[in-house]
């Protein structure tokens, strides 16, 4: 009679993705993550000088570029950490515990780069950086644009607690995340322009949305990515959701060309389903990820602080040939590939030295 009960339940329980293929999964989508965030930072946003110089056709394409690539890199790599926490939560690791893991990880790195990107803004502006610089650098990260990313997952670590408690059952998950999202954006949107502290406090509570979604799915699917029989409703109701949100969000951009996009409903749901919907459909994707894209996956988070300045270098490089002057639209994908193969190469010939620790 047990074994009979015992049967029964195993037969009730989700299938599991195999260990070899969630790895390979979880780093197929770093990998993808890393190169769109290469390509954001090649690109220009809204807003940008360099977008006037371009005929509207090719600030429409260029603005829709941007606008899809920045929804989900972040977003991505948050959401391959929560996904990951999900064992050590369920076997009952305490949260000080997992503080200390991710501080004894991201410190170091981000303290290497803090300095790397201060002392290259005092090399540009011929001065030191100030106590408020070397502060806020530090403590948020606002050395350099990026640099946000590794105290906003620290503070989303340290409130697993709460991520966790909302991502108990589907439709919690799905009305925290929800409500988290639109709280953030409805105080970015009455703050306005806040102290840097203040703007701070937003990132978490944004982000905490997808740290929701990253512990509920990691709970269904019973590891990163979900087995075949999840991954085919998956990628039908995912993959058409997504199509349907960058066709919203990749129209209104190329409608506005240079001019910044309107915060409407459906662009802000837009972009929050691109935010959550592109990584689940990398994890659900079936499909063979080839050997080297493992290989490399544990140097993205390297790329991503490194790549900025392998990206200013290949523009300054170019701002020297007269024959390039105006062609910035078509030189963003290749200054892309280029800075993203600088940077990886950079990172994996730091990481055979005694600085492995501190850029990867």
């Amino acid at each position: 009679m047990a074994e009979t009960v015992e049967a029964a339940r195993a037969l009730a329980r989700p299938a599991v993705l195999g260990i070899g293929e969630q790895v390979a999964r979880d780093a197929r989508t770093r990998v993808v993550a890393a190169a769109g965030v290469v390509l954001v930072h090649s690109t220009y946003p809204q807003g940008s000088a360099v977008l006037e110089s371009m005929s509207p056709a090719t600030q429409g394409i260029s603005a829709a570029v941007y606008s899809l690539a920045v929804t989900f890199p972040v977003h991505a790599f948050v959401l391959l950490s929560f996904l990951n926490l999900v064992p050590r939560l369920d076997a009952g690791v305490p949260t000080p515990r997992l503080l200390r893991a991710a501080f004894a990880r991201l410190v170091p790195a981000h303290l290497f780069w803090v300095s790397v990107y201060l002392a290259v803004r005092a090399v540009m502006e011929g001065r030191l950086p100030t106590a408020e610089q070397v502060l806020t650098g530090a403590v948020l990260g606002l050395a350099a644009d990026h640099l946000y990313f590794t105290p906003l997952l620290i503070v989303l670590t340290a409130c697993v607690a709460l991520w966790s408690w909302l991502a108990r059952s589907a439709r919690r998950a799905a009305v925290g995340a929800l409500g988290l999202a639109l709280v953030a954006t409805a105080l970015q949107l009455q703050w306005g322009n806040v102290s840097p502290w203040l703007a701070a406090l937003l990132g978490p509570l944004g982000m905490g949305s997808i740290a929701v979604a990253g512990l509920w799915l990691g709970r269904a699917w019973g590891g990163v990515a979900p087995a075949p029989a999840q991954a085919r409703w998956i990628v039908l109701g995912v993959g058409g959701a997504v199509l349907v949100c960058a066709a919203t969000l990749g129209g209104a951009a190329l409608e506005s060309g240079a001019q910044p996009l309107p915060l409407t409903g459906s662009l802000w749901l837009s972009r929050l389903g691109l935010a959550l919907g592109i990584p689940v459909l990398l994890l659900a994707v079936p499909g063979r990820v080839p050997m080297r894209l493992i290989r490399i996956a544990p140097y993205t988070l390297g790329v991503y602080f490194l790549h900025p300045i392998s990206i200013k270098a290949v523009q300054l490089l170019e701002a020297r040939v007269p024959a390039l002057a105006g062609m910035e639209a078509a030189l963003i994908l290749p200054n892309a590939v280029v800075a993203a193969l600088c940077s990886l190469g950079a990172v994996a010939l730091l990481a055979r030295t005694p600085l492995r620790r501190c850029v990867i």
